[in-house]
């Protein structure tokens, strides 16, 4: 009479255990379908959407030792107002007070990760950020490939920048490199 005293209460177990496995279940696939969704757009500053005028400053806090391109220290922010000037996008001004937007540029060259290029996106009126852009430098080998680089890198900059604006690429996209290339 033993035996059946614990069947009920057996059954009731594995009714406990398949209902929270199928909610077990169930939460795991809900969620790996929210997974598979992008993620919503961010919403773009206003300033950034509207913005004319912008003043752009070239930003160099640390020593960069540049000794890995041509064209001095200062070719960070003369290619950067090359592109910007290309893109016609916004008017260039000559004082940040006179901006909707201060674009800061800077090269990051550290010993342990690739150089970069970072854009910050200042209210000039707030000097709040409103946006950061980061452009990594491919690295190669000769001089000249790594100038090449430098350049492509800044004109992802710009397309980056185009698209946060939301307007066309500044610059055609770069196509993709094969696997035989050995230009680096």
């Amino acid at each position: 009479m033993m035996k059946f005293k614990f069947v009920p209460i057996v059954l009731v177990l594995i009714m406990v255990v398949t209902a929270s496995l199928g909610a077990f279940a169930t939460s795991s696939v809900s969620s790996q379908q929210a997974a598979d969704k992008p993620a919503p757009a961010l919403p773009i500053p206003a300033q950034i959407l509207s913005a004319k005028r912008v003043f752009i400053a070239n930003h160099q806090p640390e020593i960069v030792n540049n000794a890995g391109y041509s064209g001095g220290p200062d070719r960070t922010y003369t290619e950067f107002v090359a592109a910007m000037q290309h893109w016609g996008h916004y008017e260039m001004v000559l004082s940040p007070s006179a901006a909707d937007l201060v674009f800061e540029i800077e090269m990051i060259s550290r010993r342990d990760a690739p150089d970069q290029f970072r854009i910050i996106i200042r209210d000039p009126k707030s000097n709040v950020a409103l946006w950061t852009l980061y452009q990594k430098i491919e690295f190669a080998g000769l001089m000249s490939n790594r100038d090449k680089n430098f350049s492509k890198a800044i004109q992802r900059a710009a397309n980056q920048l185009s698209g946060l604006a939301g307007t066309p690429p500044v610059f055609p996209p770069e196509t993709p490199k094969n696997d035989s290339d050995d230009s680096n």
